[in-house]
């Protein structure tokens, strides 16, 4: 920083330090750094696909796939009715385990509602590497929804 270009007649010489070779090591160094450093900004593509669920008055009964490249440790599911005024979502479960990809799973757990269809979608996934799918970050799920088992 503190070098000064010389003139020498009427010619501007650059110090050896500023040449171009050594502005390619930098360079290739900063690429380096950039490479190794985790994915976890990249965003993550969904790892669940959603393809079935019933619902009645004890609970809902979910139908889900891997269908990413590493087997998942824990699922968190929002849920929220579908003629809801306003966009209230809870947290309605979680699920942990070992899910492989390529494989459907089926999961029933209790959600009290009292009438209609319900929306189901992913909140959050951590993937067997560690790393964390979550919706608000990164490319969403399509959500399920998820209707009301009649009464026979």
């Amino acid at each position: 920083m503190g070098h000064k270009p010389r003139r020498s007649c009427g010619v501007v010489e650059i110090p050896r330090e500023w040449s171009m070779p050594h502005c390619w090591s930098r360079i290739f160094i900063a690429c380096l750094v950039c490479a190794s450093m985790p994915q976890s900004w990249a965003a993550i593509a969904c790892p669940v696909s959603l393809f079935d669920g019933k619902a009645d008055q004890d609970g809902i009964v979910l139908s889900f796939r891997n269908k990413g490249k590493l087997p998942i440790q824990l699922l968190a599911f929002d849920c929220a009715p579908v003629r809801s005024t306003t966009v209230h979502r809870t947290t309605c479960h979680e699920e942990t385990g070992l899910f492989f990809p390529g494989t459907d799973y089926t999961s029933s757990f209790a959600f009290a509602h009292h009438a209609g269809p319900i929306v189901v979608s992913l909140k959050e996934a951590r993937l067997a590497d560690g790393s964390m799918w979550l919706s608000k970050r990164d490319q969403s799920c399509r959500p399920l929804r998820v209707e009301r088992k009649k009464k026979p």
